[in-house]
């Protein structure tokens, strides 16, 4: 890309964990980097909303999946 002008970032470690709430579902969504530039560097070009817009279409296709079983009814037994 050429905004890392040569200079890529390090790897980084990605973690996400889902808890359980009743009818919800909490996500937690985390990432380590190798060094804070790399950091700074991502969020300045805009990640973070990124990956808000990709969790936002989640929803959306769980909610979409969750009333199409909704309207199909229970599992034959």
């Amino acid at each position: 890309m050429r905004e890392w002008a040569g200079n890529p970032p390090g790897q980084s470690l990605h973690q996400v964990t889902f808890e359980a709430d009743g009818a919800r579902t909490h996500v937690r969504f985390e990432v380590m980097f190798a060094r804070a530039a790399d950091r700074e560097r991502l969020l300045g070009l805009g990640v973070r909303g990124g990956w808000m817009q990709s969790f936002d279409r989640l929803e959306r296709e769980i909610s979409r999946l969750a009333s199409l079983q909704d309207a199909a009814g229970p599992p034959p037994e």
